[in-house]
This record gives C-alpha cells, sequence and structure tokens, in this order.
C-alpha cells in the first residue's frame, strides 16, 4: 500500500519502520526517488547488529550509498564485527 501512496501522493507514512522493505519494491519499479529515501533512511540506523543484512540489502539492490556506508562502518567499527 505504500507503494502506492509514493506513486499517487509523492509522499510515505512511517518510511522511517518501512524502508528496509520498501528499498527491494522501490528497485524493482525504478522509483529512484524513493530508492535514496531508503538509503538515506537505512544509512541512519547502521549498527554492529545489522550491517552485515544492509551490506547484503545494498549490493542486491545496486544502492551504492548504502553500501559504501556499510563498508565504511565495518571499517571503522573492526573490533565490534
Amino acid at each position: 500500500f505504500e507503494i502506492l501512496r509514493f506513486i499517487y501522493a509523492g509522499k510515505l507514512q512511517n518510511i522511517d519502520k518501512l524502508a528496509d522493505a520498501l528499498l527491494p519494491a522501490a528497485d524493482k519499479y525504478c522509483l529512484e526517488r524513493l530508492k535514496i529515501q531508503c538509503e538515506e533512511i537505512l544509512c541512519t540506523t547502521i549498527d554492529k547488529d545489522n550491517v552485515a543484512d544492509i551490506l547484503i540489502l545494498a549490493d542486491l539492490h545496486s544502492a551504492a550509498q548504502l553500501r559504501q556506508q556499510s563498508i565504511d562502518f565495518i571499517n571503522t567499527h573492526p573490533q565490534g564485527m
């Protein structure tokens, strides 16, 4: 439902909670603006517990900014990995 809201209204509710689920859909349907928004939100949520999952998500959906942020996090926090 949120994808349709974005397509028709250009905005989303609860994107912070749904960014990881919306990124694959944004990639699949070539919704570049939504994809960028999801990447930006996910970049702020990276921590030692989810960095591997986020890196995989970034690789699967060609999310370059998110991928780089994940790699940077891993490189700057090697003791926590």
